[in-house]
């Protein structure tokens, strides 16, 4: 799912080839706050892509709840939550925080200048 985004996001080539390069990191209940700021989240799996190193703050993570999870309550605690100044210099704007989810996977955008843009290549694979 993480590939068909960046395959499909209407971004230029640079910014693609930007994309495509992040590093993707395995999220576990034990550093699910740092990534959706709720300590011991349960979930079946999810993962982060993120820069490896960067002064730009990044952040596009999926999550897949289990089943009978109440994903607009978890959509809403995330978004609460979440601290989209988790970088040590850079930060990203509460409007381009972006939570959502297509049944059972939830997708957290946050990016000053493409988290629409990504939102909307998530919102295509439905």
């Amino acid at each position: 799912m993480l590939a068909q985004i960046y395959e499909t996001v209407d971004v230029d080539d640079e910014t693609r080839t930007w994309l495509n390069g992040m590093t993707t990191t395995e999220i576990t209940a034990e550093n699910s706050s740092y990534y959706f700021g709720i300590e011991n989240l349960e979930f079946e799996e999810a993962i982060a892509s993120e820069p490896a190193m960067s002064s730009i703050a990044y952040s596009l993570c999926l999550l897949r709840v289990s089943e009978g999870t109440d994903i607009e309550q978890l959509k809403t605690d995330i978004k609460e939550n979440v601290n989209p100044a988790k970088w040590v210099c850079v930060s990203v704007e509460d409007e381009n925080v972006i939570v959502d989810n297509i049944g059972d996977v939830v997708i957290l955008i946050m990016h000053n200048e493409y988290a629409e843009a990504l939102h909307n290549a998530f919102l295509s694979l439905e």
